[in-house]
């Protein structure tokens, strides 16, 4: 699925209107879905401005609009509100699509989670409910069903080097063959650096070549069938354990199914990771792999924006660069002063 993301950064006020977009471009249709939030203590007469601002701007002949988003406008009662919202959206040709409650308190439903798209793949759509775990808000799926938008293929390429046994013992046999007779002519160091770097980098990318690899979505193999059957009949309990809160024994089966599950998943999982480091060459590096990808955390930024020399605080990247070329090349200076200072103390005494 190929998408632009669309900045709309301008657009967004704290409590009234935060919204996101993308764009997608299927064979024969443009198609920019908007997601919305607005909180309900949110200026209405601001969000209602702003919304039309945005349908203004974006608004082409060969571009569909689908909106979605918690509104916090309740469309199943009849209000000032509300009819406003829906006059304005069929001003730019959006229907609404859900006609279920989509938010359940204790006395009622409320349909404040909505969809509008475009009156042009209005009869395209198929849309249901689905219960969002332990959320009070339902989450909406809604389908696209028709053969002439389907999506252009594109896929993503990683780019990798062929590095296995192979590959490093050919490496190794073209270092063995260099005679590095231009090291020995250099003037001087500098020259000599870079007569070795150019001689390495070259046998490197003839050893390693560079391919590209195409990019796909990464699937848990710990996810069985019986896993995924014991989760939909978790959340199975979990809608009668909500349409019966009063009742404790379904309460109580409910939470004890939930832990087992968590249990048994938690296993999997362990499986899992212990049979891809068993299977691997590099076990401390693949193990390293699994614990960054779990953590969240798979990529840290190293880069150094600023320090702190000699009670001075440096910003710019080149005062910084010469802020530790001078630290290490004084290194040894700053301890053959500190050491003599020892000796003559130790002298003294």
């Amino acid at each position: 699925m190929f998408y632009i993301a669309m900045d709309l950064n301008q657009y967004c006020h704290e409590k009234t209107m935060e919204i996101c977009a993308i764009k997608l471009h299927l064979k024969s249709l443009k198609l920019v879905i908007f997601c919305i939030y607005r909180a309900p203590t949110g200026n209405l007469n601001l969000f209602f401005k702003l919304l039309e601002n945005i349908l203004n701007h974006f608004m082409k002949p060969n571009v569909t609009f689908l909106i979605c988003g918690d509104l916090n406008i309740n469309f199943l009662t009849k209000s000032n509100v509300a009819s406003k919202f829906l006059t304005l959206m069929n001003t730019y040709n959006l229907s609404q699509v859900v006609d279920f409650p989509t938010r359940r308190t204790k006395n009622e439903g409320k349909l404040i989670d909505s969809i509008f798209v475009g009156t042009s793949i209005y009869d395209q759509l198929q849309i249901k409910a689905f219960i969002n775990g332990p959320s009070d808000h339902y989450a909406q799926i809604i389908s696209l069903h028709k053969s002439n938008i389907i999506s252009k293929q594109y896929f993503l390429k990683r780019r990798s080097r062929v590095i296995n046994d192979q590959t490093i013992n050919y490496f190794q046999s073209l270092l063995k063959e260099e005679t590095w007779r231009q090291l020995y002519t250099a003037s001087c160091i500098s020259e000599a650096f870079n007569i070795f770097h150019d001689i390495l980098s070259r046998h490197y990318e003839a050893s390693f070549p560079v391919v590209y690899i195409n990019g796909g979505l990464t699937q848990n193999d710990w996810i069985t069938k019986g896993i995924k059957t014991s989760c939909i009949k978790k959340r199975e309990l979990f809608i009668r354990y909500r349409e019966n809160k009063d009742n404790i024994q379904l309460r109580n089966h409910y939470k004890k199914y939930c832990l087992i599950l968590k249990k048994v998943i938690n296993e999997a999982k362990k499986q899992s990771f212990l049979k891809q480091i068993a299977a691997s060459s590099n076990k401390v590096k693949t193990a390293w792999n699994i614990i960054k990808n779990n953590s969240g955390n798979p990529h840290y930024n190293d880069t150094i924006n600023k320090i702190n020399s000699e009670n001075r605080l440096l910003k710019n990247p080149t005062e910084i660069a010469d802020a530790f070329n001078e630290y290490y090349i004084n290194t040894t200076i700053n301890l053959n002063i500190k050491h003599s200072d020892i000796g003559t103390a130790s002298t003294v005494k």
